[in-house]
């Protein structure tokens, strides 16, 4: 992977909205875009909808398995807390 196309890539992959990237002068944006730190908590049985879709991506149909899995888990561990 060439420069440009890894420059290209942290700019499409920004937590800068686009319509604010082109009020950053050229010779700048790397440099800014690249110390800007993004931190999002989430919360859930499901890992963050953005990551599950990244695995989709990557592997078709993960998203389904690992919905299974956790359901099951889920399942799981009801019966045992009932149980106890």
């Amino acid at each position: 992977m060439s420069d440009s196309e890894v420059n290209r890539d942290a700019l499409e992959n920004s937590p800068i909205p686009p319509e604010l990237i082109e009020y950053i002068p050229e010779e700048k944006r790397e440099e800014i875009i690249s110390r800007i730190v993004l931190q999002e908590q989430y919360s859930g049985p499901l890992a963050h909808p953005r990551i599950v879709a990244g695995y989709e991506r990557q592997l078709p149909g993960s998203t389904d398995r690992i919905r299974c899995i956790v359901l099951d888990y889920n399942g799981t561990v009801s019966k045992e807390q009932k149980e106890a």
